[in-house]
């Protein structure tokens, strides 16, 4: 029936839901304001379960003391659950994982026939730890993936001063392949004939000077790498 599909605007994950004047939601007015048409699909319901956290024995600290101490002191074993502000990183068994939304581009490269991906890596000292990357996908002004990345270390196993480093790379469209499909780990990229051009990158200190692990949302403004040619002289961050 009709109440089984909803308008999603095409290729980006916004659903125009609920009794609000379609007029009223963000990205109509965006496309008003510029004069830009509005391509919608119709589309099934998003499942939220996909953004839902790995849950865990205890629940999810949104509160900081901002005091650090000893496992013995933070560990949550033989306490009340209610009254824990930290706990021990120590404690955490699950996988870390971060999740890419997407990136701007104020200015793009003359080349319209590019993709683009983010490298993420975990990295202490020269030694790198951990690496996944998204998916390429069409270098426009706005790309978004809106996806988790998991990586293989443990969030208990990560070093104080480990650092998240992202990276933007942007490659000629690869030719259709008749072999199977990508791991989702995987990109283009690890074929060795699909040139790569490194644009962007940022560190994120993981652990900062408190011993607290970084959590929520950030919006990071990145470094350009210097390109040799005009065309990369013309993207800015």
């Amino acid at each position: 029936s009709e109440q089984d599909f909803v308008l999603r605007v095409s290729g980006r994950d916004e659903y125009i839901v609920g009794e609000t004047p379609i007029k009223n939601f963000h990205w109509i007015r965006q496309c008003l304001k510029k004069g830009d048409e509005i391509h919608l699909v119709l589309d099934e319901p998003p499942d939220p379960n996909q953004d839902e956290v790995q849950k865990e024995e205890w629940p999810l600290v949104d509160d900081c003391t901002g005091v650090s101490g000893y496992h013995e002191q933070l560990t949550i074993h033989g306490k009340d659950h209610e009254k824990v502000f930290t706990i021990s990183l120590w404690d955490c068994n699950r996988k870390f994982r971060v999740k890419i939304i997407g990136m701007d581009i104020p200015v793009l490269p003359r080349n319209t026939d590019l993709t683009v991906f983010v490298e993420a890596n975990i990295q202490h000292g020269q030694q790198l730890l951990s690496q996944r990357r998204t998916t390429a996908k069409p270098f426009t002004e706005e790309v978004l993936w809106n996806v988790w990345l998991e990586f293989d270390i443990k969030i208990k196993d990560l070093p104080k001063g480990a650092l998240l480093t992202l990276q933007i790379y942007c490659g000629k469209t690869p030719a259709p392949s008749a072999k199977g499909n990508l791991h989702p780990h995987d990109s283009p990229s690890s074929d060795p004939k699909y040139k790569t051009q490194l644009l962007y990158y940022v560190n994120l200190l993981l652990i900062d000077h408190r011993s607290l692990l970084r959590t929520g949302d950030y919006v990071l403004h990145m470094w350009k790498i210097p390109g040799k040619g005009e065309e990369q002289g013309s993207i800015s961050a």
